[in-house]
């Protein structure tokens, strides 16, 4: 991120707000990381079955977007 490269290019690695940066992205990422291939899943799903397979597979996938967004702003609050 470019907050943790300003920090760097200015020797800043051992401030307290240089780790909370850090953790918080990889919190983050893993976040992302494990939800989201979830939601190209049920998407890939809704492209293909019945009428109704597609709309579940959808109201599904809104679903764990919400769910993703939520954790987001969760982790994004605690800092």
């Amino acid at each position: 991120s470019v907050q943790l490269q300003q920090l760097e290019d200015n020797g800043l690695e051992d401030l307290p707000v240089y780790r909370e940066i850090s953790t918080m992205r990889e919190h983050l990422v893993q976040i992302v990381d494990a939800e989201m291939s979830q939601v190209v899943a049920q998407l890939a799903a809704a492209q293909s079955g019945t009428p109704a397979a597609r709309d579940a597979a959808f109201v599904a996938a809104r679903k764990t977007i919400r769910d993703v967004v939520t954790k987001l702003s969760a982790e994004c609050s605690r800092r």
